[in-house]
């Protein structure tokens, strides 16, 4: 399970996955959780299905611990013959990460040059995407990453988000910092 805070120009925003994977979970009929407040989700998987993924997207944070209140959660299957698994949740959201540069919204940003952000503590891990171009696990305490050369394009709008994420046990808290720049001609 993992609860992501992303913090944009203005907003902050909530997000929250779970997903129940592997080649057992097709002899699996039905998978119920429970959340501690009692509510609870029937998904039925008679297809047999390896694969079952549930995301809430777009919550503040009034939405997010009343849709989903911290505490024991329960996942059981059907038949009953498959292990059930439970976790509790809370909330310990890393800090996010403040990108130093480019700024958000910024032009004119080289082909090639190095992305800065203030250090961020008491975390696990720390990724930077740049759109689907860029995928990185970074060293947690670093605090800049150089963009190789080749990979912009010139004239052209980016989206980049720099995420800081924190685990424990079955739960991952995440902070995400997007940013918007566009690159300038070289």
């Amino acid at each position: 399970m993992s609860v992501e805070k992303s913090e944009g120009k203005n907003e902050v925003e909530y997000y929250v996955e779970f997903e129940i994977s592997g080649e057992g979970l097709r002899k699996v009929k039905k998978v119920q959780m429970e959340a501690p407040d009692g509510r609870s989700e029937l998904v039925q998987n008679p297809l047999g299905f390896d694969d079952l993924h549930l995301q809430r997207d777009g919550m503040t944070y009034a939405d997010l611990i009343k849709k989903f209140p911290e505490g024991k959660y329960s996942i059981k299957f059907s038949p009953s013959k498959f292990r059930g698994i439970s976790f509790n949740l809370t909330y310990d959201f890393p800090s996010t990460p403040v990108i130093t540069y480019p700024k958000d919204g910024a032009t004119e940003v080289p082909l090639s040059f190095t992305i800065t952000w203030e250090s961020v503590s008491d975390i696990d891990g720390l990724q930077l995407n740049i759109e689907d171009l860029l995928s990185v696990d970074l060293a947690v305490g670093s605090t800049s990453f150089s963009v190789p050369g080749g990979l912009l394009q010139q004239n052209t709008w980016y989206s980049m988000e720099l995420i800081a994420r924190k685990s424990s046990n079955e739960n991952e808290m995440l902070s995400k910092r997007p940013i918007d720049f566009t690159t300038g001609s070289e």
